[in-house]
């Protein structure tokens, strides 16, 4: 299944203000959670944190 990444707004605008180095190198981070939105590398989230990842990734 794939999946679309979108940033809230304010996400997007901090995003944009990071460093393009920064961005760069998050960016193809970024874009394979469009193709597993939970690596197995990844722990579990909690707290407020989780309830916001939550909803980033959506089902195309």
């Amino acid at each position: 299944m794939a999946y679309i990444i979108e940033f809230a707004a304010g996400a997007e605008r901090a995003f944009r203000k990071l460093p393009g180095r920064l961005q760069a190198r998050s960016r193809p981070h970024i874009d394979a959670l469009a193709g597993e939105p939970r690596p197995v590398a990844q722990s579990r989230s909690r707290g407020k944190e989780a309830s916001i990842a939550s909803g980033w990734a959506t089902t195309e």
